[in-house]
């Protein structure tokens, strides 16, 4: 295997000119064609290093591009082990890799599709944001960067720690890797350590909430000590009895939690939005969202905002469709006007009364055909229903001549009245029925 680096020229014409250049990504054009034309030059240079490097590919599930990652992440590391972190830290080699040998499965592992093509590139090819977390987003440093992060050379499995954050690498090794003592292995032995034995002693699993808490606190022990200074077993001890203490908290607000129906995504700022529509009554415009998410949050940033409304949407059927994230948030429409609610799954005990009463007061005003085909949603005992299974009830709606286009219309009516919540993959649940939450 060949490896090329980017020039620097190269690097600098893509970057500065990246509106002009994304449909030559998106177009999937060989980067090294179209950029020696541009610059009347070669854009790749071979390196000296790894003259030796047999070919090796990089896998991906184009359904499950996640779940590839921790293959991908031994195959990078372990060919490129010899690589030092100076020339790790050098945009011009991934660069040169996402745009050569590596083209296909950059373009196919995070596919730009979403708004701002020009950044993905960027933040995926290049590093566009500052260091060390760009090293985190490139599509293959991050690979590397994690095989750097949890490779154990004195453990005869020496991807142990890998192979335990696998399931939620991007959970796991995001907070691992901005962490500043990370870097020592000795600490970070001894802290996967300390989680093993608490699993094990405990007869549970680790989950992101209480990983990340446990991170943050070995981050406070350095400020309050060396831990270079300290042994291994100091460490371990600390660590361990923070997860006893730490987890009996998580424990005990999992069951005020229950007793309020307040569900946890394990991601913080998105459970934050949540809470947040929930304590204005389970809906909200943008405006009143950002208000509450404040009052919760200390503040509220311009990052903040754009993360709200991204995800609002990401997390929503109405908008997402079938590649929706999950069924949290839905478009409620209340006269001319589009508010968000969260789904009945996520409201508190407390907004369940509001709810009832906004979604009668809905099912009241209907008639006609709509009220027709409310009824059969109504008596039929599933709580959830596809399309193809009320288009073969039309024959029970009546005399007249109804048609597809009037259920298509009548269901897209109850979704916006929270009568129905469409859960993604052609599949409908009658949220009307909310007296099970």
């Amino acid at each position: 295997m060949k490896i090329k680096i980017m020039t620097s020229k190269a690097v600098a014409y893509v970057k500065n000119n990246i509106k002009e250049l994304k449909q030559h990504y998106l177009d999937r054009d060989n980067p090294q064609v179209w950029l020696k034309e541009a610059l009347k030059e070669e854009a790749f240079v071979d390196t000296d290093l790894f003259l030796e490097l047999e070919d090796f590919q990089l896998e991906l599930d184009k359904s499950k591009p996640a779940s590839s990652d921790a293959e991908n992440i031994k195959r990078i590391y372990s060919n490129f082990i010899e690589l030092n972190d100076s020339f790790a830290s050098d945009e011009r080699l991934w660069a040169g890799l996402s745009h050569t040998v590596f083209y296909d499965y950059v373009l196919d592992r995070f596919p730009l599709t979403g708004k701002n093509i020009e950044n993905d590139i960027l933040n995926h090819f290049f590093f566009r944001i500052p260091k060390p977390r760009c090293y985190m987003v490139n599509t293959l440093s991050r690979l590397w960067w994690i095989g750097r992060l949890t490779y154990c050379n004195d453990k005869d499995n020496k991807y142990e720690l890998l192979d335990y954050i696998s399931h939620d690498i991007n959970g796991y090794a995001f907070t691992l890797y901005g962490s500043n003592w990370s870097n020592n292995k000795e600490t970070l032995t001894a802290f996967f350590n300390a989680i093993f034995a608490f699993e094990k002693d405990h007869n549970t699993s680790v989950k992101r909430e209480l990983f990340n808490d446990a991170i943050k606190y070995v981050q406070c022990l350095t400020g309050k000590m060396i831990l270079d200074a300290c042994d291994s077993e100091y460490i371990f001890s600390k660590v361990y009895e923070y997860l006893i203490s730490r987890n009996e908290i998580i424990e005990a607000q999992v069951e005020a939690d229950k007793a309020q129906n307040i569900k946890r995504t394990g991601i913080a700022r998105l459970d934050k939005i949540i809470r947040a529509i929930n304590n204005i009554g389970g809906i909200g415009d943008m405006k009143s969202i950002f208000v509450a998410f404040s009052e919760i949050n200390g503040g509220i940033s311009d990052s903040d905002r754009n993360y709200i409304r991204e995800n609002i949407k990401a997390y929503s059927p109405d908008v997402s469709g079938s590649e929706s994230k999950g069924s949290i948030f839905y478009k409620t429409r209340i006269g001319d006007a589009y508010y968000w609610r969260v789904s009945n799954d996520f409201l508190t005990i407390n907004n369940i009364p509001k709810r009832k009463d906004f979604i009668q007061k809905r099912i009241d005003r209907l008639d006609g055909f709509n009220k027709q085909l409310f009824n059969i949603l109504n008596i039929n005992k599933k709580d959830r229903f596809t399309l193809s299974e009320i288009l073969q009830c039309k024959v029970f709606l009546g005399d007249a001549d109804e048609t597809n286009e009037q259920i298509d219309s009548t269901l897209k009516l109850f979704r916006e009245n929270a009568i129905i919540e469409y859960l993604g993959g052609g599949e409908y649940k009658k949220s009307f029925k909310i007296i099970n939450v």
